[in-house]
Parts: structure tokens; sequence; C-alpha cells
């Protein structure tokens, strides 16, 4: 295998190489991003908080209306019991237990609303949970197949490398250092393929000096666009 082949297959390895490491960087970045785990996790833990606090609103409300009640039995115990017989004690008694059937009244209407409000708090929080989980689980999936997928490049950006260096020792020095240059300034494609008299990146015509050069295999550039040429 000639120079001007190897450097052909130095220039399609470099951009392989250059592909894998791009694509894991992306890797590294989307194995350390579980922002929305995260977000799932933050919405279900604000969302079971909610609905600790409506059954607890529920509960108290069911303290409050077991305490009024209670109340009420008693006062409407001694009012019909026939112990008090003073007129004013029964009006204030009996205003009394008017007055606690309204607040019960008062506090069941609350109830049915709380009851409403801990149903619909912990269907949410409960819908929340089986999301987290299925962010969970797809989170660990991708994490799986990215580890897996990070493994691969990793090999064969080694092997690739090997290659590369190889042939990097078979190509004339005068050569390698002229690639490297052109790959630093040029950063994509040093080298370009001649194809009759055409340069194969820029598409400009060279001369008939460059094309002889290219045809003999000895060092040449393009005309117009400056990269290395070979046939």
């Amino acid at each position: 295998m000639s120079w001007t082949q190897d450097v052909i297959r130095l220039q399609d390895l470099d951009a392989q190489i250059a592909k894998n490491r791009q694509r894991l960087d992306e890797i590294e970045a989307q194995l350390g991003d579980t922002a929305e785990l995260l977000a799932a996790r933050q919405e279900c833990h604000t969302l079971e908080k909610a609905a600790d606090v409506a059954r607890k609103a529920q509960q108290d409300l069911e303290f409050q209306l077991n305490q009024v009640q209670v109340k009420r039995e008693r006062d409407e115990a001694s009012l019909y019991s026939g112990r008090i017989t003073n007129s004013r004690e029964l009006q204030d008694l009996q205003e009394e237990v008017t007055s606690l059937k309204r607040r019960i009244s008062s506090i069941e209407d609350e109830l049915l609303e709380a009851m409403m409000a801990r149903e619909e708090a912990v269907e949410a929080a409960q819908v929340a949970a089986a999301h987290c989980a299925e962010i969970k689980r797809q989170t660990e999936a991708a994490q799986v197949s990215l580890a897996a997928e990070r493994a691969d490049a990793l090999e064969e950006n080694a092997a690739l490398d090997e290659e590369r260096d190889y042939l990097r020792q078979g190509i004339p020095a005068a050569i390698v250092d002229s690639y490297d240059y052109l790959s630093r300034r040029i950063r994509s494609r040093p080298v370009a393929v001649l194809k009759g008299d055409i340069c194969g990146v820029c598409g400009m015509v060279v001369t008939p000096r460059v094309r002889q050069q290219v045809a003999r295999g000895v060092e040449a550039y393009c005309n117009n666009c400056r990269r290395l040429l070979v046939g």
C-alpha cells in the first residue's frame, strides 16, 4: 500500500475517531443527566405531602364532628331527662343543642369537601408515583444501554488508535507533518482525492504541474483549497 492510500485511510480513521469521541462526550453527558427522574421524584414527593395534608384535614374534621356530636347527645340527654326544671336553663340548653346541630351540619359539609379533596390528592399522588416508577425504569434502562454503547465506542477507538499509529509510522515524515498541520488548520478533510484534474473536495481545476505531481505519487497541494492531493 502506497503512502497515498495510507494517508486516505488515516483521514478516514481520524474522522471516525473524532465521531466516536463526540458520541462519547454525549454519552457521558447523558449518563450524568437525571434531571427528568429528579423532577419526577420531586413531583411525587410534593403530591405525597399534599395527600398527607388532605388526610390530616379530614381526620381533624372527623375528630371535631365526633366531639360536637358527643356534646349534642349529652346536652339532649340532659334536656329530655327531666332533671332540669328551671325554664331559663331549659331554654339555654335548647339553644345550645340547636347551635350544636348547626355546627354539626357545617362540619359535615366541610368534611364532605375534605373527603373529596383527599381522594383527589391521593389519586394524584398515586399517578405521580406510577409516573416516577416508569421514569426510573426508563432511566435505568437508558443508563445500561448508554454504558454498553460507551464500552463499544471505547473499544472501537482503541483499535482505531492502534491502526492509526501503525499507519503514521509508514507514511513519510514530511507528509505526516503536512497532514497534521492541515488537520489543525482545515480541521475537516485535509486530504482530497484528485479526480481527473479536479480537486475532490473544493471542485476546482488544478494546474497541469500539480496533476503531474499527483500522478507521480509525490507531495502536491490543491491550488485553491491547499489540501494535500492524492490520486
